[in-house]
């Protein structure tokens, strides 16, 4: 007979079905749902459930009113319309309902910044580098636990995680798909979906549905500027405006931090140190002549050594007084716009000083003790920029443009001396040249040093080998320390440190690479241990590059030879007979070769000085032989090394020899080792193909999208070099997305390599070889694979390994 336990049991469960089955007739729909969570926690408080390891399934099409997590970290998995959520708190939020046009209850927390438009191209970030910033007004934390971010087509549904606050005064900042879209800002909180850029809306709303802030556009959003990739703030009325400042930190936005003063031409309270009182507009360069009545005269491009900030302009009027008022100063993209008053007078020099946007504008400004005339914000960019000034009329008055790569190309420097651009002439410049003073590696407020003979490498377009290739100078030198492992994509194949019986001055360095269709060198360098060697290179290295040196004293306009070899390249500074290394970096300064261990004399590795100054030759990637020939050179120029090691030899460090004969000595009788000749092993051919690419990846399959790359030759292929870059159908090359294969990448014969794109963050990569945040679109658009790690320029570029179009 039951016991007392089981008639009470099937009492309560009997009645709670009796409830169920009355309410479904009054409660409606959303009954049954509710009837069977109070079933299930019923049977939990009756039965009980300690386990911390409960996994919970919520079918999302049966329980409308369960918070749906894509976009959240805590997803485990998402398949057939279910979120699996695994160890973690379930955030439980209303679907609420967004048709209704009802202004919001604004509170405590709002919504700050919103950078719908992505981020600058110049920091490697595209127009989907979206981001969004809310900031606590209030002096207290705010829980927004359950809270939720959506916009009007559904493509966002945010819901905050149990455990979200924000503190007094704070900032929450969300990026899209992955932790990247704001350079040097840790986010709060990863998302998916896209912030279109028309008829768009953002709602954030509470725990209990009700809306606490909005922002729409109808059907333009009300600031943000798309062009120059400039930040929607929050004005102090709540309204909007766009970001108005010069790039910080690599964003025209202030994540984390107060936002821009709100400029308008109606405040006269707002002034700028960069523009007059009163209306203003920028003059449009007309590509007119200059008229070169006032000079740009010093530019401090680099700052100084303790303080890379204090960037600085001097101008210079070689005739009587000027009243600058109404001239203008503007950079290349205008975060410099300098606008002068009648106030601003001058008669020989006048000094312009860059301030941070946080500094008082009004203060007492110097550069190295001497006072600034006026001050400016902005950033005087190192690479492709431009400066011109203007008179009232908008005419030009002059200019420093071709800056290309590196304001060095002009003038100047950076780390470790940066030294100023100093103004030659009308027409040329060159380097600071003095000692300095005061920290100051310049000549503020006084004439300008005299030029010296040039000491960086030159470029004299010899022809030969792999063409006319430019030493032109990059980026500062790269970092010797913390070094990772050499790729080897390029080799310093031989080097001739002892020069020649003739002249020891006369050394030599050749690089090589058994890459099919060479590399594009555009960034690379070439150090040596103390730098007085820094070879920047550029242009194509197709199987062997020839580097000489030379004297500073000697023309750089001639052709400079190695034996009867026209030389590619040529650089100044010695290659030192001891305890010297060089290395060999890409544009990414990762090492790609080295030569170390020289010790007290190269003759430990290879190669001699007097009598016979023969040259160092590779042996292979481990060591290194002498030159064992005999001809002027006394080495190999842009020809296959005397000592390499055929295949199945052992690594002897000596040119092999051939069997000897009777008498001991060569093989053969007269014709020495060329009677029966080692045939060589042909190269390996490395074929690399896109074999597909997976798009419109969305909804639960989000964060799905991949391009698979395959090897179908028998080799391992390195790819450490390679990158992948994508271009949406009709956009210019100039806006193509890339992303850099890393240290070890490679493709072993016959296999794939996967990328995953847009699904870092979002749902959990799996089964890729390489995370890439980048969509790749709904539609259409072409992914190619390339050999280095350069943005393409073209369909035609000789570096494109693969591509596929979709």
């Amino acid at each position: 007979m039951p016991g007392k336990g089981y008639w009470i049991y099937t009492f309560w469960l009997t009645s709670i079905i009796i409830v169920g089955i009355g309410g479904f007739f009054v409660g409606g729909a959303e009954t049954p749902p509710k009837f069977l969570a109070s079933t299930e926690e019923a049977l939990s408080n009756m039965f009980g459930n300690s386990s911390e390891d409960f996994v919970e399934v919520l079918d999302v099409k049966d329980y409308p009113q369960e918070a749906k997590q894509e976009n959240i970290r805590t997803i485990d998995a998402v398949e057939e319309g279910e979120v699996v959520l695994v160890d973690q708190p379930i955030t439980r939020a209303k679907e609420c309902n967004l048709d209704s046009d009802i202004d919001p209850k604004v509170g405590a927390i709002i919504i700050n910044e919103v950078a719908w438009m992505g981020g600058l191209e110049s920091q490697d970030l595209n127009y989907s580098d979206e981001w969004i910033e809310l900031r606590n007004t209030s002096s207290g934390s705010v829980d927004i636990s359950g809270w939720q971010i959506k916009d009007a087509n559904g493509d966002i549904e945010i819901v905050f995680p149990d455990g979200t606050t924000i503190p007094p005064g704070g900032f929450f900042v969300l990026e899209r798909s992955d932790d990247n879209s704001v350079p040097g800002i840790i986010a709060d909180l990863i998302y998916s979906g896209t912030i279109a850029n028309e008829d768009e809306s953002l709602k954030f709303l509470n725990s209990n549905c009700e809306l606490v802030d909005k922002v729409n556009a109808d059907p333009s959003w009300p600031s943000g500027d798309s062009t120059n990739r400039r930040t929607m703030e929050r004005s102090d009325d709540l309204g909007w405006h766009t970001f108005s400042e010069a790039v910080e930190e690599g964003v025209l936005g202030t994540p984390k931090a107060p936002n821009s003063k709100e400029v308008s031409e109606e405040d006269p309270e707002v002034k700028e140190e960069n523009a007059s009182e009163g209306d203003f507009s920028r003059c449009v360069d007309t590509n007119a002549s200059p008229t070169k009545e006032i000079l740009i005269n010093e530019v401090a491009w680099a700052g100084r050594a303790d303080n890379t900030s204090e960037e600085w302009i001097e101008l210079y009027n070689p005739g009587g007084d000027k009243s600058l008022d109404g001239w203008q100063l503007l950079d290349g993209d205008q975060s410099i716009a300098i606008i002068f008053t009648e106030e601003d007078k001058m008669d020989d020099y006048y000094l312009l000083r860059r301030i941070l946007a946080s500094e008082n504008p009004d203060g007492n400004w110097e550069i190295g003790g001497v006072s600034a005339d006026k001050t400016y914000t902005g950033v005087i960019q190192n690479s492709d920029e431009k400066l011109q000034l203007f008179n009232k009329n908008c005419v030009l008055v002059d200019e420093v443009e071709n800056v290309g790569t590196n304001w060095r190309n002009i003038g100047g420097s950076a780390s470790p001396e940066y030294r100023t651009a100093e103004r030659t002439d009308s027409n040329e410049w060159h380097t600071y040249s003095g000692a300095g003073s005061s920290g100051i590696m310049g000549t503020p407020r006084k004439q300008n040093s005299a030029p010296q003979e040039k000491t960086e490498q030159t470029n004299f377009s010899s022809g030969g080998g792999s063409g006319g290739q430019s030493s032109e100078p990059g980026e500062e030198a790269c970092s010797q320390d913390d070094l990772n492992e050499p790729t080897r994509t390029v080799l310093i194949n031989e080097v001739a440190w002892g020069g020649n019986a003739s002249s020891t001055s006369d050394e030599w360095i050749e690089l090589s690479t058994d890459i099919d269709r060479g590399l594009r060198l555009s960034g690379w360098q070439l150090l040596d241990k103390d730098k007085e060697i820094e070879i920047f290179l550029s242009g194509r290295i197709e199987d062997y590059l020839l580097l000489k040196r030379i004297l500073v004293s000697e023309s750089q306009d001639g052709v400079y030879m190695v034996g009867t070899i026209p030389a590619d390249i040529t650089f100044t500074g010695t290659i030192n007979n001891s305890e010297e290394t060089l290395r060999l970096f890409d544009a990414s300064c990762n090492l790609v070769d080295e030569v170390v261990d020289v010790g007290v004399n190269w003759e430990n590795i290879g190669g001699s000085a007097s009598p016979d100054y023969r040259s160092a030759e590779r042996v292979d990637v481990n060591s290194w032989g002498t030159y064992e020939g005999e001809d002027n050179v006394m080495g190999t120029p842009r020809e296959k090394n005397s000592v390499v090691v055929e295949s199945g030899e052992e690594d002897s460090g000596n040119e092999e020899e051939s069997p000897p004969n009777d008498d001991g000595g060569e093989s053969g009788d007269g014709g020495g080792g060329e009677e029966e000749p080692v045939p060589e092993e042909p190269e390996a051919t490395i074929e690399l193909d896109i074999t597909s690419v997976i798009y419109d990846a969305e909804g639960a399959d989000e964060g799905r999208e991949r391009i698979v790359i395959q090897n179908n030759s028998t080799s391992t292929a390195d790819i450490s070099g390679f990158s992948v870059q994508y271009l949406k159908t009709g956009a210019e090359y100039t806006s193509i997305s890339k992303k850099n294969f890393e240290m070890g990448h490679q493709i072993d014969g016959g296999g794939e390599f996967v990328v995953g794109a847009n699904c870092t963050g979002v749902v959990p990569c799996e089964g890729v070889n390489m995370s890439w945040s980048q969509a790749l679109g709904n539609d259409s658009g072409t992914v190619y694979l390339v050999s280095n790690q350069e943005n393409i320029e073209s369909a035609d570029d000789p570096d494109i390994v693969d591509f596929l179009s979709y």
